[in-house]
Order: C-alpha cells, then structure tokens, then sequence
C-alpha cells in the first residue's frame, strides 16, 4: 500500500461527512437513471468540500480521481435516462428534453465506444451533457411513432 493510499485512508475514516458524500454517491451509481445527476452533485460536492482544508483537500481529491474514471453514465448516450428520475425537479427534466428535441434526430447510428466528459474547473449541468448520441437509446428502443417519440412531446 503506498503511503498516499494509506494517507487518504486515514483522513477518509477520520471525516464521517466525506463517508456520507461518497455512500449516497455509490450507492445509486448503479442506477443509470439517476446515476448522472447524483454524481455530479457528488463531483460539485467533493470541489467545495476540497477547500475547507488539507486532511478534506486529500479526501476529496481521491475521490474526485476515483469518480472521474467511470463517468459512463455521464456519456451523450446515457445521461438522457436522467429524465426518468423523478428526484430531479419536473422543470430540470423538461430543459432536458427540450435541448434534446433541438438537436436534429439522426436516422441511423455509427457504432463507436462513448466519449466520456472532460471537464475541469467547470462542472457540466445534465443539459450541457446532452448531444446528437442522445438519441441513440430511442433509436435502440425503436421509438419512431408519433405516438411514443420523445421529440414528438
């Protein structure tokens, strides 16, 4: 075990409120659904908690580089299941569709691996996420008639 490993361990179990920001986060990370919005609250969470001093700067900066290696759900192909998350405020859920029904539909799809978010010193919003890929689970689902398309709502 290294000795910023051990260190981190060590600040982690002496801060009960970083335990509580990193349990709620994990454990709903396994919902595609609210898995976006839990961790990006997470994320904003972990960059103010960084700043109330160095045990807390260590803590934080661990679990933000943890986090940031499986943003998956955070993808333009996934994080439109954000908007069947009913914690996230009806209005969040309508921007979202909104800027979806902006972007031109495409009619088929390249197979290709999903580009994970890059971002730094700027966190995105759930809409800021949203692209031209965010159609692709509708078009998987075959979701093409006036009766169930989203763009139609």
């Amino acid at each position: 075990m290294t000795s910023s490993s051990v260190k981190y361990q060590r600040c982690f179990l002496q801060d009960d409120s970083a335990a509580m920001f990193h349990s709620m986060a994990f454990l709903r990370s396994r919902l595609a659904s609210c898995a976006p919005t839990v961790d990006l609250q997470f994320i904003g969470g972990m960059c103010q908690y960084r700043e109330d001093g160095e045990s807390q700067k260590i803590v934080a900066d661990a679990a933000l580089s943890s986090c940031k290696k499986h943003l998956w759900y955070l993808t333009e192909e996934l994080v439109i299941l954000a908007i069947f998350d009913g914690r996230n405020a009806h209005f969040w859920r309508t921007m979202m569709i909104n800027k979806l029904k902006k972007i031109p539909r495409p009619t088929s799809f390249v197979s290709a691996k999903p580009k994970m978010p890059q971002f730094e010193n700027t966190i995105p919003t759930l809409i800021d996420l949203i692209g031209q890929r965010s159609w692709l689970i509708f078009h998987l689902l075959r979701c093409t008639s006036k009766r169930n398309r989203v763009d139609a709502i």
